[in-house]
């Protein structure tokens, strides 16, 4: 072997050994969390919506007009339940669901979809 091939096995092994050591290194430092996003507050027909909770069915459809589709949404082990559904009107924004006691007719959830 010559001399400078014993050169160049010796770097890389030099090498081969140092980019270990460095990434048992790296692996050893605890990652930073990657940073948070800030929450968006929800939108003002959404909070005004979620105030309608309690109320009832008389008094959803005086404010929103007849749902734009009704479905049955009951659970097992709890009263029937309908929900009414009722879409952003201009084509933007959530579809507002409303969760009503299908005896009662009174709200009790909502979920803006």
């Amino acid at each position: 072997m010559t001399k400078h091939s014993k050169i160049t096995v010796t770097f890389c092994t030099f090498l081969l050994l140092a980019g270990c050591a460095m990434d048992r290194a790296t692996e050893a430092q605890p990652k930073a969390a990657p940073p948070k996003k800030p929450v968006a507050s929800p939108p003002a027909d959404e909070v005004s919506a979620r105030r309608f909770i309690g109320a009832n069915r008389k008094e959803l459809t005086a404010k929103y007009g007849p749902p734009n589709m009704t479905m049955d949404v009951t659970v097992a082990g709890r009263p029937p339940a309908e929900g009414y559904l009722y879409y952003p009107k201009d084509g933007k924004g959530c579809v507002h669901a409303f969760v009503l006691d299908e005896k009662t007719g009174n709200i009790f959830d909502y979920f803006c979809r």
